[in-house]
């Protein structure tokens, strides 16, 4: 586990118990009404080592209290990231220079640019009126970067909204080729929401619109894996039942206990794509379900 005090001051159990709500705004009003460009001690700034190099730090700001960006779920750093975080460190894979990675329901995106901190090509994505914060997170990591001469390209922040298909598809077809890893901390958290979740994955993972029109039958790339952080409640793990109905194979990784960062376990899965021709919903118009 990732422990320090600093987390105790500033990461809240659960984000969705501490949201202060209007009814009557839309998303899309709150936003315009935030501090688009607030100062950086304006913000809880959390460190998080990278690796074992005591130099190599990436900086999550978190705003828990939307002080400066109104009624963001992504404000705050969700506990199963740390888990994920903790993951990924231990895998035997250290460098993913060249690799392209993309963090779904990124929120401030921790684990996204601890990725990218070990060399990956990474895409933070949310939906739009989380971009805003986003983009904070990516302008600043890639501003401390500058400043002790380490790589400062491969990050950026964009738009997916699972339940809108084709934000997924712009994301695929200007990457131009299909994604080779998919993390996701915390996602599961609405079951109504896992059929578009799937769909999506399936997106970044899959041929490209013109592929498909050309192959129908072309399936996801075999080598493309998805990481998962879930926590063992019943609506977060349907995710992994759906799934094994889409056809992925699934994997039971590790499970982390409960702790002063999150109420309940942290399950990792490791999700592959559907390896047989298969029903791969509505991702492009043109391809027919095999099976």
């Amino acid at each position: 586990m990732i422990k320090s005090k600093l987390l105790s001051l500033f990461l809240l159990s659960s984000p969705l118990d501490n949201m202060e709500r209007n009814p009557e705004e839309s998303p899309n009003k709150r936003v315009k009404r935030a501090k688009l460009s607030p100062r950086v001690e304006e913000l809880a700034v959390i460190k998080i080592k990278v690796g074992d190099d005591e130099n190599n730090t990436i900086e999550v700001l978190t705003d828990p209290m939307n002080n400066c960006y109104e009624y963001n779920i992504g404000n705050s750093l969700w506990g199963a990231s740390y888990e994920l975080i903790e993951h990924i460190k231990g895998l035997k894979k250290t460098n993913f220079k060249g690799n392209t990675i993309v963090e779904i329901g990124a929120g401030a995106g921790a684990v996204g640019m601890y990725l990218w901190a070990l060399g990956a090509e990474v895409t933070l994505t949310d939906i739009e009126y989380t971009l805003p914060f986003m983009n904070k997170n990516v302008e600043h990591n890639l501003k401390q970067r500058t400043s002790d001469k380490r790589a400062t390209n491969g990050l950026e922040a964009s738009c997916i909204d699972w339940m809108k298909h084709e934000t997924a598809k712009a994301i695929r077809e200007a990457k131009g080729k299909p994604f080779d890893l998919i993390v996701g901390a915390e996602v599961s958290y609405d079951s109504d929401l896992h059929e578009d979740l799937l769909e999506t994955i399936l997106i970044l993972m899959g041929p490209s619109e013109k592929d498909a029109q050309e192959i129908r039958d072309r399936k996801p790339d075999p080598a493309a894996i998805v990481l998962l952080a879930v926590p063992q409640r019943d609506d977060d793990e349907d995710i992994v039942s759906r799934a094994k109905e889409r056809g992925f194979a699934t994997r039971l990784c590790h499970i982390y206990p409960a702790s002063p960062e999150h109420s309940s376990s942290i399950a990792i899965y490791e999700l592959k794509p559907p390896q047989q021709k298969v029903a791969i919903g509505n991702i492009f118009d043109s391809i027919k379900a095999t099976v």
